[in-house]
């Protein structure tokens, strides 16, 4: 079975078991990105119940070395940080520890686990304590302040030559934190798929 076979089977099979918003093909793209890559130290910023996050861990599998650090602090309080009512009320009611716990189901049945280091913590914490990354996707609270605070918060720790990806690059409360991520980076490529709008770009200083 080839990379791309083993990735696309991987994704059919695990994704319907999972709850979030991570198109498959968006996870065969983060997959994709990842193999030819081969970048050694992920950010996965958001993960909810960790579709792309998987996706990335079955890459590193399949290169036989990286890690996905998995940064969520699964708390209300950040999901809901500068949001509209509507979205806060829908957020509100979700029990997130079980989406943690079935986050860690999850790794744990895909057979993934050595090529993810969970961090249960806010974005903010995991970029002053994590060292610096490879790749860096950038999928949590969309709102302009959370979504740009984490740009800056990241950008600094991704080296130059490497990617970060934006999800949800059509959304006007991205934008802000879009017009950072072009100061020093490069737009590589743009997928706009049914769950989401999502951008890859490559640091260049």
């Amino acid at each position: 079975m080839t990379h791309q076979e083993s990735i696309q089977s991987f994704i059919r099979d695990q994704f319907p078991k999972m709850a979030g918003w991570c198109d498959p093909q968006k996870g065969i793209e983060l997959a994709n990105l990842v193999v030819r890559e081969r970048p050694q130290r992920i950010a996965e910023v958001g993960v909810f119940e960790g579709k792309s996050t998987l996706a990335m861990a079955h890459a590193c599998r399949l290169n036989g070395s990286g890690i996905v650090y998995a940064i969520d602090s699964w708390k209300k309080e950040d999901c809901i940080d500068d949001e509209v009512t509507a979205n806060q009320e829908w957020w509100s009611k979700l029990d997130l520890d079980a989406h943690y716990e079935a986050f860690v189901g999850h790794t744990v049945r895909a057979q993934v686990v050595r090529h993810i280091q969970y961090c249960r913590m806010s974005s903010w914490d995991a970029s002053r304590f994590l060292p610096d990354m490879d790749l860096v996707h950038i999928d949590a609270n969309h709102a302009e302040w959370p979504s740009t605070s984490d740009v800056v918060n990241w950008l600094p720790k991704l080296k130059v030559g490497g990617y970060i990806v934006m999800d949800d690059v059509n959304w006007e409360s991205t934008q802000t934190a879009l017009k950072f991520v072009l100061k020093r980076c490069t737009l590589i490529n743009r997928f706009d798929l049914a769950e989401s709008c999502f951008a890859i770009y490559r640091k260049d200083k």
